[in-house]
């Protein structure tokens, strides 16, 4: 009983230290500041400092080919786009989204029959988040 003690004392984090502002990427962290209400964004590599409960299956690549991604969006209208970003956006600081606009920002509920895009946005935001906290 000692030794789980003497464990816990030497490893364990505070839950404000786990899962930090931005992403866990594959190659490195992108990370979120706030500039008042504009966000400004930076890769960092993986540190020993930094604590997630996921790692994205996604690398970092600013240059990346948006085409396969622009398909995706194409399936909603541009209101549905737009709610859709908003609430991705929200979820990599949602504790500083919610100072600036309350609890305006919640979860996605997508409704519809048939082949018409859900599971492809829930697959997407699934890998990006490591395959956690998603449901269908």
């Amino acid at each position: 009983m000692k030794v789980l003690k003497w464990a816990k004392f030497k490893l364990a984090v505070t839950p404000d230290s786990l899962n930090l502002k931005g992403l866990n990427l594959a190659n490195g962290i992108l990370t979120l500041d706030w500039n008042d209400k504009t966000p400004t964004f930076d890769f960092k590599p993986h540190t020993p400092d930094c604590y997630y409960t996921y790692v994205s299956a996604a690398p970092y690549n600013p240059r990346c080919d948006s085409t396969h991604a622009q398909k995706v969006l194409d399936a909603l209208s541009p209101d549905e786009q737009t709610i859709f970003m908003r609430t991705i956006a929200a979820s990599l600081d949602l504790k500083t989204v919610r100072k600036h606009r309350g609890r305006e920002v919640r979860a996605l509920l997508m409704h519809g029959t048939g082949a018409n895009g859900k599971d492809t946005l829930r697959e997407a935001v699934s890998v990006l988040l490591g395959g956690h906290g998603m449901g269908g």
